[in-house]
């Protein structure tokens, strides 16, 4: 009888050693993710001070994107996804030239819209999907500018006493509108490496909290035919003559930088 226990023992540990694992027996899930890129750097947005133009420039905290994907257990340790990932973006780019050098006074809005596919490996005895993992991930996608009421540029003058650290605010004159912008399409891909840890929530919930950094990235704009990897030294753009595809390609290098992921996923 003690031969029977052991063998039956040793047959539930190996077939379990192959089976796969979930969240309470749940295999799939739905995430919705939050991408975070800490930055210093400024929106320009034409408003108003004491009923005279002036150009607005807040500090921006975090360049945010976001995901929506599914994923699926298929081994103890791995997991697979796939999904969409948006980002509303401002256009970078603070230094306007058409024949004199004036400043963009009202960021230009572009949308990026594209794909991703990744795969996560549990790591240190964690088991998918709960505990800690690496990755690899494959995006790639599109972004368009779109010019909504025009690109406003024009002279800069002194800070204005009602300016503070989070907002300076200057006067302005000269204001010019451009319309037709050229290069206001772009596209990206790229592969990125990823760590982080999943926390059970309960009720078929975790918690995702990991970083992500890109190992390959590329850019490619039809106007201009430019491709390849982007790394400025730099964070000032000239927008030349209504053509902002550098500055299209330079935001979708800021977003792509290294990132804080924070998500939600629930089972079933």
């Amino acid at each position: 009888m003690k031969n029977y226990i052991i063998l039956i023992s040793f047959l539930f540990v190996s077939l379990s050693g192959q089976a796969q694992s979930g969240y309470l027996g749940d295999l799939n899930s739905a995430e919705f993710k939050i991408n975070l890129m800490i930055t210093r750097l400024r929106n320009n947005k034409l408003g108003q001070v004491h009923s005279e133009p002036a150009m607005l420039s807040r500090l921006r905290y975090a360049l945010p994107s976001f995901e929506l994907n599914y994923a699926r257990t298929v081994a103890r340790k791995i997991e697979l996804s796939a999904g969409l990932e948006y980002a509303s973006m401002n256009l970078i780019g603070d230094i306007y030239y058409s024949g004199n050098t004036e400043r963009v006074i009202d960021n230009v809005k572009a949308n990026r819209i594209g794909l991703q596919l990744g795969f996560k490996y549990y790591r240190k005895g964690s088991f998918s999907p709960i505990g800690k993992y690496i990755g690899f991930s494959l995006h790639f996608g599109g972004a368009i500018a779109s010019p909504g009421d025009g690109l406003v540029y024009g002279k800069v003058m002194n800070a204005l006493p009602a300016s503070n650290f989070f907002v300076r605010k200057r006067d302005v004159n000269s204001l010019h509108t451009v319309l037709d912008l050229k290069g206001t399409e772009a596209f990206y891909g790229g592969m990125r490496f990823g760590m982080g840890r999943n926390y059970p929530l309960g009720n078929g919930l975790t918690l995702n909290i990991g970083i992500s950094a890109p190992l390959l990235t590329f850019f490619h704009n039809t106007l201009d035919g430019q491709t390849g990897v982007r790394m400025w030294r730099t964070d000032t753009i000239s927008i030349s003559n209504s053509n902002v595809s550098q500055s299209l390609i330079h935001t979708l290098y800021k977003y792509n930088r290294i990132l804080l992921k924070m998500s939600i996923k629930k089972y079933f």
